[in-house]
């Protein structure tokens, strides 16, 4: 009875072996945002969507050459939130949030969020020509400036260098 037992003619039962799935190098957060898309599609929105967003800004060169600050202001903007929300393509849009609005970043976040909204709000108010576009070009060249800072957070040290660079101009308001 034992060699039945442990006999090598008997075949044993052996499970089937199934294949992993091939795994996507990105976190969860991403599909969920974006979950049909394989990372190079992300990466293709990505670019995409950061040159509609390049186009737009060129455009408004347009409007501004005409003087229609409307225009200029809304293709400005436009252009602006498409490079900030290209990202979001390669992180997801939870994570991309948590990023913007981190302890340090949240302030450059929240300032060139609140430009690009004072852009439009002047663009579109009753205040005479001049005092529009001189507010309108006033508040573009900070958005400008507060997306680079805020691009400057995600290279280690970079903030400090600028900073010190311009002798310590934006200690005050970006710690």
């Amino acid at each position: 009875m034992a060699g039945f037992f442990f006999s090598n003619s008997t075949p044993r039962a052996e499970l089937p072996v199934v294949a992993p799935a091939p795994q996507d190098d990105v976190d969860e957060d991403v599909k969920v945002g974006c979950p049909s898309m394989s990372y190079e599609n992300r990466l293709y929105a990505c670019a995409a969507c950061m040159a509609v967003g390049t186009a737009c800004a060129l455009f408004s060169l347009i409007f501004l050459a005409l003087a229609q600050i409307p225009g200029f202001a809304v293709m400005y903007s436009i252009g602006s939130l498409c490079g900030l929300l290209s990202t979001m393509f390669l992180v997801g849009p939870a994570r991309q949030l948590a990023n913007m609005f981190a302890k340090h970043r949240w302030v450059a976040s929240a300032l060139y969020l609140g430009l690009i909204v004072l852009t439009l709000i002047v663009a579109f108010s009753n205040l005479a020509k001049p005092a529009r576009v001189i507010l309108v070009l006033i508040f573009v060249v900070l958005q400008f400036l507060a997306a680079i800072w805020y691009s400057l957070s995600y290279i280690p040290y970079a903030r400090k260098v600028v900073s010190k660079a311009l002798g310590g101009a934006g200690d005050c308001l970006f710690k």
